[in-house]
Parts: C-alpha cells; structure tokens; sequence
C-alpha cells in the first residue's frame, strides 16, 4: 500500500495542474459570440467619450505553435475585441475573441498566414480597429 500512493501521487498532480491550465486559459480568452452594430464596427457610438487605438507589439512565438500577442494598453479600456482572419480585409474572419488583458498566448497552425487585428472598448464607445498584424507561421 505504501509504494501505491507515491506512484499515484505525480499522476494526480500533473492533471491538477493540467485542469488548472484549462481553466486559466478559457477565463482569459473567451470568444464573444454577439453581433456587432454598424455604428460599433465604425469604432463609434452614440456617446463623446473617447478610446485610443491599439497597436501591436511584435508577437513571440514560443514552444508548440504558441504565439504570445500582445498589444498597448489603454487606460480607459474594459477590455479588448481580438479578429483573426486569413485574409488583410478580415472578410473571411476565422475567431473573433474579447479578453480583459492586452495579451493572449495563442495556438496557431503551421505554415499559414493569419492576420490579427484588435479595439479596445469601455462602457462607452470601441476604438477604431489597430492596424493589422500578419503572423507567418512555421
């Protein structure tokens, strides 16, 4: 009885900490799955208030076909709204993801070409879309 525990001991927690992964990383990115106004997709509403733009900063690719992105932050933002699309004009857009932070660690497919744009947005207004960033993979 005794060489059992310590053999299940490492198995158990290697699926803690996998669940717990799990778990932080759908927290951090969930998609949002609602329709988006006309006036929302110009990057105005009906109010003054105004919202920066924001702008990518150059992505990290890391083990496993993970690409840490990361834009500036910007102060009066409740969140972000992440596009990513395999073509500029964004008119094939494969996810569309809204996340509280300015990163997400992303799994993207070898040897494709995936272009990622992002808005910031308050209770207010959404900003205009960033410029797009074209992520080559390998």
């Amino acid at each position: 009885m005794k060489k059992i525990i310590p053999k299940l001991v490492i198995p158990v927690c290697i699926s803690i900490i996998f669940l717990f992964s799990i778990l932080f990383y759908s927290c951090t990115s969930t998609a949002d799955n609602t329709e988006i106004s006309a006036a929302e997709e110009a990057g105005t509403n009906s109010t003054d208030s105004y919202i920066s733009k924001p702008r990518f900063e150059k992505p990290v690719p890391r083990p496993m076909g993970i690409y840490c992105i990361t834009w500036s932050s910007i102060d009066n933002a409740a969140g972000y709204e992440l596009q990513i699309s395999e073509s500029k004009s964004f008119s094939d857009t494969i996810r569309t993801l809204t996340v509280n932070q300015n990163h997400i660690d992303m799994e993207l497919d070898k040897n494709r070409i995936f272009w990622l744009r992002v808005r910031a947005f308050n209770n207010d207004n959404f900003s205009g879309w960033s410029n797009p960033l074209k992520i080559k993979t390998e």
